[in-house]
């Protein structure tokens, strides 16, 4: 993890500033597999709204995010690094927790990860019994 940037910034228009600005510190000059405020805030939403976790039960859901994740063909020499941040639902809002270039996921390891705990995995299982 080179070029980490360790933060806690609530993702909210008010910040979008100082989110460019870590967003930056850590993508330097990088040209390609970079993100902006805007990816974050809508892959955060996206979260919320694919997963159908009620907001009651997001509160210590983790998510791990790598928007550009995609398979290399065989003749790519080396591992291509993308910009790659972490967040955690904190009961009001998304907070980023870190920053930082990483290798590239591969296609079939999702764009984005989440760590739940019980009560969001219980609420989004919970959907799932109720169509049975």
């Amino acid at each position: 993890m080179a070029n980490t940037k360790a933060l806690n910034i609530i993702v909210k228009p008010e910040n979008r500033a100082r989110i460019e600005a870590a967003l930056e510190a850590v993508q330097g000059k990088s040209r390609t597999r970079t993100i902006t405020y805007d990816i974050i805030a809508n892959r955060l939403q996206a979260v919320e709204k694919v997963y159908s976790i009620p907001k009651t039960a997001l509160k210590g859901v983790k998510v791990s995010l790598d928007p550009h994740a995609q398979n290399f063909p065989n003749a790519y020499r080396g591992r291509p690094e993308s910009t790659q941040v972490e967040a955690i639902y904190t009961g009001t809002a998304w907070k980023i927790t870190d920053i930082y270039r990483g290798y590239t996921r591969r296609a079939g390891h999702a764009a984005e990860t989440l760590e739940m705990p019980e009560k969001a995995a219980e609420a989004v299982m919970h959907q799932y019994w109720v169509l049975w």
